[in-house]
């Protein structure tokens, strides 16, 4: 039983340890415009963690620079599910949600979305611009 528990806790650090170095592959790969690389990686780190935020958004911003929206729009919605209200990317998410929605001309859906981010963070430059 000890030595289960010791694997489980193990695999469990192993695990973390990989994503770590995963998303530090991929950020590496992304900021050398690396961008197939980068969204190769990315996509290996939501596979280790599919609840983990930051391989999610990272992921979103690589679709966003090769403007792929649908796929952007998908990690970004992804990353959403595990946010809560107080974390520090649930206003920067909206506000990429509205963006996408904007430049593939759903205004009404763009505005929404630009809307959320202004309940809780009033102050969102990128949400007042899309907004405007």
């Amino acid at each position: 039983m000890i030595s289960f528990l010791f694997f489980f806790g193990a695999s469990e650090m192993w695990a973390e340890a990989s994503l770590s170095t995963c998303l530090a592959k991929g950020k590496k790969e992304f900021s050398a415009g690396d961008n197939a690389s980068a969204r190769k990686t990315f996509k290996r780190c939501v596979s280790l963690s599919p609840k983990n935020i930051d391989a999610w958004l990272s992921l979103a911003a690589v679709e966003m620079k090769e403007n792929q929206l649908e796929q952007a729009r998908a990690a970004f919605l992804a990353a959403l599910k595990g946010m809560t209200r107080s974390c520090p990317y649930l206003s920067y998410t909206y506000s990429m949600l509205g963006d996408i929605a904007y430049k593939q001309s759903k205004y009404k859906e763009a505005l929404a979305y630009y809307n959320r981010p202004l309940q809780y963070n009033e102050a969102n430059a990128n949400s007042l611009v899309g907004k405007g």
